[in-house]
């Protein structure tokens, strides 16, 4: 058996038949034999649907997608041979992260032995065969985006994992909350780095948070605090799939990774898209309007 969990708060969805999970596998697309996740729209349901996929599944991802679509990840519903380790995961306010992948990976092959999603709560259990010494937690945002390694100290509870978030509150042009915008990090780039794509050094790049009923999101970086000003290209899409705004911004790690309140724009009229001139400077946000057909999964 199977377990789909939703990646945006590791929400456990349902629990699918072994057949059931070949029909997924057979449709959709994986982005490599180390991919754990899957990306759903309304198209990938049908045709998910048109290959046999039973109705009450259908009914139920169908619940939990909205326009922008579904990001799944997937985990074996009972657990292997070997020692368990548990732990749970938070952000830097100490708040549960759920949707985090948590992967066992082989020091000396840098194989993943196993995997897992933390839950709604932050906590997480995985379990695999090996030595603990020769073990490491490897903890990843909702994309590809490597966010930390831990060493593995013994066999059973590992404790408490702080994950660095970059943080903010959505508001619209009256200075309500604004719910269900998913906030994504396209890419980053450190201006000491010496590297203009220095996100691969740390495994990817895309990681991403939704808004809560109060506007507040909170999106798993990696993003180094000793290289001084960090760039961030950013990307806001609303539950039907629309992009509403682009940003933007240059920020100073070691001081504070939270940007206070933004506010989502209205979408602009057809071709009314300006153009950012010029990297925003320290401290400050740019935002352009922008339209996409494709968000990130």
């Amino acid at each position: 058996m199977i377990n789909l969990v939703n990646r945006a708060n590791g929400e456990l969805l349902l629990e699918l038949s072994q057949t059931e999970f070949n029909i997924l596998q057979d449709q959709l697309v994986r982005e490599s034999e180390e991919d754990y996740d899957y990306y759903v729209q309304d198209a990938s349901l049908q045709l998910l649907a048109d290959s046999g996929m039973p109705g009450p599944v259908i009914e139920v991802l169908s619940q939990h997608m909205h326009g922008r679509g579904l990001d799944l990840g997937w985990e074996y519903a009972q657990p292997g041979s070997g020692d368990t380790y548990t732990g749970t995961i938070v952000d830097d306010e100490a708040q549960a992260l759920g949707g985090i992948r948590v992967d066992v990976v082989s020091k000396q092959t840098t194989n993943i032995l196993a995997w897992t999603f933390s839950n709604v709560d932050g906590t997480f259990s995985v379990t695999a065969e090996g030595d603990p010494d020769d073990l490491l937690l490897q903890m990843s945002g909702r994309g590809d985006l490597i966010l930390r390694e831990f060493d593995m100290t013994q066999d059973g509870e590992q404790g408490q994992f702080e994950i660095q978030t970059l943080t903010g509150t959505l508001r619209d042009e009256a200075l309500q909350p604004v719910a269900g915008i998913s906030v994504q990090l396209e890419e980053w780039s450190a201006a000491e780095s010496g590297h203009s794509d220095s996100w691969k050094n740390l495994g990817g790049r895309r990681t991403w948070g939704d808004s809560d009923e109060n506007g507040r999101f909170s999106i798993p970086v990696n993003l180094p605090e000793d290289r001084g000003v960090v760039s961030v290209e950013l990307e806001l899409i609303d539950v039907n799939g629309r992009t509403r705004v682009n940003f933007g911004l240059a920020l100073l790690p070691e001081s504070s990774f939270e940007m206070g309140d933004l506010t989502v724009p209205e979408l602009p009229e057809e071709g009314d898209v300006p153009v950012l001139a010029e990297p925003p400077v320290v401290g400050s946000v740019s935002m352009y309007p922008g339209v996409s057909e494709n968000p990130l999964s």
